[in-house]
């Protein structure tokens, strides 16, 4: 949703997401910042990058949220695992860096034959990036040296400031 101020010098604008779940629960979140004016004319590349930074931001913790409160419930006995700790787990890719909550939990004691710590997040992102981060670098990084290629997809996308940069 897009909310726009009375139009004239110094519009406001506010962006909020809106998640939702199976259940029929809505979670709303602002994404952007309602005191930002849209000067001189539309968004600029630093808002744009902003707005899907953001909106990434909510998407990402939300899917990664519900993943780890399905998984936490063994399949076979439906018992909630026990909570061993805490971690954070970073995303990166095209439209920003994302920091999550990363619960590890203890094997249910049902699980006879499987007894290692599940961590549901580094189930759902692996590799730590998303493919078309991967893609986009590989295919950049043809025409030129690595550090260039991080440096320009900087300056086109949110990638975040934690790249590593040689």
């Amino acid at each position: 949703a897009l909310a726009l101020g009375r139009p004239g010098a110094g519009m406001e604008w506010r962006v909020t997401i809106e998640l939702s779940c199976a259940d029929g629960t809505k979670q709303t979140h602002g994404v952007a910042d309602p005191h930002s004016t849209l000067d001189p004319l539309g968004l600029t590349l630093d808002d744009g990058k902003a707005l899907l930074a953001g909106v990434q931001r909510h998407l990402v913790q939300a899917r990664v949220s519900k993943y780890c409160a399905v998984r936490r419930r063994c399949p076979r006995c439906r018992h909630l695992r026990a909570l061993k700790d805490t971690r954070t787990r970073r995303l990166n890719s095209l439209l920003g860096t994302v920091e999550v909550p990363a619960p590890r939990f203890k094997p249910c004691p049902c699980a006879v034959t499987a007894r290692s710590t599940l961590c549901p997040a580094s189930e759902l992102m692996p590799d730590r990036c998303t493919p078309a981060y991967e893609r986009t670098l590989a295919k950049l990084g043809v025409w030129g040296p690595y550090w260039r290629t991080l440096q320009l997809m900087s300056e086109l996308f949110p990638l975040g400031d934690d790249l590593p940069w040689p």
